[in-house]
């Protein structure tokens, strides 16, 4: 019996970002889905659902990922996970929503 494929939302302008992802997940398990900006995230999951994980990169415009998490949770009880792409150097973000972690750029596979 096949589990169902993850399924992960990847919101960046970041090239490097989604090749290295499309290259690290293995097509067999995992779905993902680009999207360079937080608004088309967002469209997308009020048509699709939740995904597996969501990644945000922390200054993505229009919306930066703190506004975007903000608008998932308050207006569509958004429950999923969530990380936040940056390079900041902290390890996590704290929000009015809650301490999310951070997943550095530049990451490689075993991040």
């Amino acid at each position: 019996m096949n589990e169902a494929l993850k399924h992960i939302i990847l919101v960046t302008t970041d090239s490097d970002a989604v090749a290295a992802f499309n290259t690290y997940l293995n097509p067999n398990a995992v779905t993902l889905s680009n999207f360079a900006s937080g608004m088309g995230a967002i469209q997308y999951i009020k048509q699709i659902g939740e995904a597996d994980l969501l990644i945000l990169e922390e200054n993505i415009k229009p919306l930066g990922a703190v506004q975007t998490i903000h608008y998932l949770i308050d207006n569509m009880n958004y429950s999923g996970s969530i990380l936040i792409l940056s390079d900041s150097g902290v390890s996590e973000i704290q929000t009015d929503e809650g301490a999310f972690e951070v997943l550095k750029k530049g990451f490689d596979k075993p991040d």
